[in-house]
């Protein structure tokens, strides 16, 4: 699989990285590591995979000051509530090399968000993404600069989205969730994961605490600078 489809280049170390660059990512068990020599591991499959993320690699892009985000979901079939409680959804610190960072997952909103930015259980145009507007996913992947974005790509060859959804922080409002193809998702509850823009409940999307189906961690890394 090709480098994420950013205009930015491939780095070694954190420290050099600016926006729009990328750099390999390896899970050791423990902690996250960045820039290592990847021979002999295998590059995980931009679908996502159930395998452990030991002995694999991926990549995150640099998307603001102190904030790299993973450019797709590394572990599949796996709930929210086993994510919460391993401490990959609040975050946890940890250290590589020197390196200090908090990985965690993105905020991702809590209901759908209408023309002007407000609150709404009904699903108006999917390219107004979540309610608050400023959440993390919307922010820093649906929002991706195009500058930023090699010619003749788009952001889901950046990031990924359309291939499996990416749990967030955030909790639904409860409520009946009402999609653009008339189907609807009881909030009440739940969890928004977001991606799969062209599947049944599009992009944002209430889901149970403990439901593993088609959803998957995309850990991102918050460090000072």
């Amino acid at each position: 699989m090709a480098a994420p489809a950013t205009t930015g280049s491939l780095k070694t170390t954190v420290a050099d990285m600016k926006i729009g660059d990328y750099i390999t990512i390896t899970y050791t068990g423990l902690v996250y590591s960045f820039g290592v020599n990847t021979a002999g591991l295998k590059e995980r499959d931009i679908k996502g995979e159930t395998d452990p993320m030991t002995g694999s690699y991926w990549y995150g892009i640099k998307v603001d000051k102190g904030f790299i985000i993973s450019d797709r979901v590394v572990q599949t079939r796996i709930s929210w509530g086993t994510c919460n409680a391993n401490k990959q959804i609040e975050g946890a610190e940890m250290n590589d090399r020197g390196f200090s960072y908090v990985a965690r997952s993105l905020s991702g909103g809590c209901a759908f968000a209408d023309a002007d930015g407000n609150p709404t259980l009904k699903q108006i145009d999917i390219k107004y993404g979540a309610f608050p507007t400023t959440n993390e996913y919307d922010t820093y992947i649906k929002r991706y600069p195009s500058y930023l974005i090699k010619y003749g790509n788009t952001i889901d060859d950046v990031f990924h989205y359309n291939a499996e959804y990416t749990l967030t922080t955030d909790a639904s409002i409860t409520g009946n969730y009402l999609y653009l193809n008339g189907k609807s998702m009881d909030g009440h509850n739940r969890r928004i994961r977001r991606g799969i823009e062209q599947g049944d409940f599009g992009d944002v999307f209430p889901y149970g605490i403990n439901d593993a189906a088609y959803t998957g961690l995309r850990p991102v890394f918050q460090y000072k600078e």
